[in-house]
């Protein structure tokens, strides 16, 4: 794959002010259909062989290493053996690159180029999606740490590919944050790069934070911050895991950045009670078909976040919206077992369905039966995982003591009982 980085003007202003182009030229065994790297990998296609980052003020062109990183996390599924940039990239990236993704082996090597881990930087900075994780990570770091958003923009060739996703109200949680926090808007079109035919995928872990990459050397980040919960890492709450850590870390250190997550050892229970006690969860971005304030009430994410501020804070559902629930497709499949995923949430469903005196019927009262037959315990998901907050890094230790406030840590006979469950058994 031969990758090419140019600065662009002469676009539209409400995109930005200055922008990057990547430019994707394939080798003989270069693909167009491969297995995303993704969690869940699957099959994806690449659409086509460009994409833009549009950003709010002027940008140099990066680093050659973050210039390579940002192009890896593009297009990494498709590379064959030889990753050739515009310019050369350091050593030490190269070796990192090789390690990580064993197939690409021949990569230009600039042997004078000091690598960009190499270089001073001392800040740190938040991926910021607006979803509720991500607002309770702003709220614990506050407001010394820049919110970096990448919010899509149509591509010129793939066009108006998943119409459905409405990228507005995710701009407007940003917009709306404390003026206090310096918000940084990207925008790009890299996400509709890479699609299983009916829904844009991120091609490789952690893509949503090249803008930050790309920024990074501009901005001196040292600590790129996610909204990455427990559930990030272990894929389901009935797994117990003491590593915590993302297999990715290692890959963001050899450009120099620390990638970290805050909230890693707790729940979403817990992000949700952060973002309301610091008054940010009214303006969390609830779903992708919602507008701002205005979320779709019949999605899956919709419904589990509804039935958490029931339980958490007594916001009731009316009898038309939990109708409406009861009459959505997508919730009607997860009830009936066709839809898997949110069944890895089933700790924090039963916790809030005990906590909530109201007699569901229909389709919502078929998942409240489900979740209750949940066998293991689940009361830890109000609580916190001590190894996960065992030898962090400064900016982290900084504010575990605020994440204490909402979330204690969990007791040995949790930490017991956490560590026999059965997910397999579980997944009703």
């Amino acid at each position: 794959m031969r990758v090419s980085v140019t600065k662009i003007k002469g676009f539209s202003s409400d995109l930005g002010i200055s922008g990057l182009r990547f430019d994707f030229a394939l080798d003989s065994d270069d693909l167009t259909e491969s297995a995303g790297t993704n969690a869940g990998g699957g099959k994806i296609q690449l659409m086509s062989n460009y994409c833009h980052f549009y950003f709010p003020f002027d940008i140099e062109i990066p680093h050659p290493d973050l210039c390579a990183f940002a192009a890896i996390k593009i297009i990494s599924p498709y590379i064959g053996s030889t990753l050739t940039m515009d310019k050369g990239i350091s050593q030490d990236l190269a070796s990192a690159i090789k390690k990580t993704y064993p197939k690409i082996q021949n990569i230009n090597i600039d042997e004078g180029l000091r690598s960009a881990a190499s270089v001073e930087k001392n800040s740190s900075a938040i991926s910021f999606s607006g979803g509720v994780d991500s607002i309770a990570v702003a709220a614990l770091l506050g407001e010394d740490s820049p919110l970096i958003m990448m919010a899509r923009t149509l591509h010129p060739e793939v066009g108006a590919f998943e119409s459905w996703n409405n990228p507005k109200a995710q701009i407007k949680t940003l917009q709306y944050m404390p003026y206090t926090y310096k918000k940084i808007l990207v925008y790009s079109d890299f996400p509709y790069l890479s699609t299983n035919g009916k829904f844009c995928l991120y091609p490789d872990s952690y893509a949503f934070t090249i803008p930050a990459v790309l920024l990074s050397g501009q901005l001196g980040i040292s600590d790129l911050i996610t909204g990455d919960i427990l559930a990030a890492f272990t894929a389901n709450e009935s797994i117990y895991s003491s590593d915590l850590e993302s297999r990715a870390k290692p890959f963001f250190s050899s450009i120099g950045i620390n990638l970290d997550y805050p909230c890693n050892g707790v729940s979403e229970l817990i992000t949700t009670k952060i973002a309301k006690s610091y008054g940010f969860l009214e303006i969390s971005s609830a779903c992708e078909f919602g507008d701002f304030q205005k979320p779709c009430m019949k999605c899956l994410k919709c419904f589990r976040k509804s039935i958490y501020k029931w339980a958490l804070f007594n916001e009731q559902l009316s009898e038309q919206e939990i109708e409406r629930f009861n009459n959505s497709p997508a919730v009607i499949n997860f009830a009936n077992g066709d839809e898997r995923k949110n069944l890895y949430f089933m700790a924090s469903l039963k916790y809030c369905f005990t906590n909530i005196d109201y007699k569901f019927t229909g389709v919502v009262g078929k998942i409240r039966e489900r979740s209750m037959k949940y066998n293991s315990p689940f009361t830890w998901v109000d609580k916190k995982v001590p190894d996960a907050y065992k030898n962090r890094s400064p900016v982290i230790n900084k504010i575990i003591p605020k994440l204490s406030h909402f979330a204690t840590d969990m007791q040995s006979w949790d930490v017991a009982a956490f560590k026999k469950l059965d997910w397999k058994k579980n997944l009703l």
